[in-house]
């Protein structure tokens, strides 16, 4: 028998009434807060390492085309510094006695060039001026074994005018070129049918490589170019002519 609640008696409501359901409600809220907000840190902490790691991705490729560019820059500086007028022994045989290295001017001093650098064992290189070098599987890796007979970027094209303060900024890591000055005839490059010259003339040509380390540790460049100082051609000019151009990134 069911009794009335008299007016000194709280009312506790029905089981499965309104105020069930209003604690129910609450007690389901907490939790799906607490999801939620699980969700939304893991994606900011997503966006965070995606620009992260975007961020990284930018600096390389950054790194590595200022390389490109610095290795490119030092090709044209060999160039200057086998074309430079100026008669020193980098350019000259010298008296007799003397051992540098340096670019010949014809063929009748070759053989002298020939019999200093073949006197430096397995690397015939001497301050960048080299005989032919053996083709190599990983060329990176190989050039920067190479250093001890490179050229430095200013070493010679830049020492009249002192120190170049720019050589520190383009080349931030190691950077080096190195040239393999060859007799010129038609087994020296494939497209040697291409070129408008006489046989033997010009005598020599040179094969031109740079190796720039960038500010990162993994970013290597090295780039290579044949080149003919002078075409012997003079419906061009006798102009300078780039016969093959290489490059390898690390």
């Amino acid at each position: 028998m069911s009794r009335t609640p008299t007016a000194d008696e709280p009312f506790l409501g029905l089981r499965g009434g309104p105020g069930a359901c209003r604690l129910s409600a609450r007690g389901f809220t907490l939790p799906v807060l607490l999801l939620l907000l699980a969700l939304m840190s893991g994606l900011v902490l997503s966006l965070w390492r995606s620009a992260i790691t975007r961020e990284a991705m930018a600096g390389a490729d950054a790194d590595r085309l200022q390389a490109r560019l610095a290795a490119h820059a030092l090709i044209r500086e060999a160039q200057q510094d086998i074309l430079a007028s100026t008669p020193d022994t980098r350019h000259t045989p010298g008296p007799a006695g003397s051992t540098q290295a340096f670019f010949p001017p014809d063929m009748a001093v070759w053989p002298t060039l020939m019999a200093r650098l073949q006197g430096q064992g397995a690397l015939p290189c001497q301050q960048g001026i080299c005989l032919a070098l053996p083709s190599v599987d990983t060329p990176v890796s190989s050039w920067a074994s190479r250093l001890s007979g490179a050229a430095s970027p200013g070493q010679f094209v830049s020492r009249a005018a002192g120190a170049d303060p720019g050589v520190a900024l383009r080349y931030p890591g190691t950077a080096a070129y190195w040239v393999e000055v060859m007799p010129f005839d038609s087994t020296t490059t494939t497209l040697s049918s291409q070129i408008d010259v006489t046989p033997g003339m010009p005598p020599l040509v040179y094969r031109i490589t740079s190796y720039v380390q960038g500010r990162l540790p993994g970013t290597q460049v090295v780039q290579q170019v044949l080149w003919l100082a002078n075409s012997q051609a003079p419906d061009r000019a006798h102009a300078p002519r780039v016969l093959q151009w290489r490059e390898w990134l690390s």
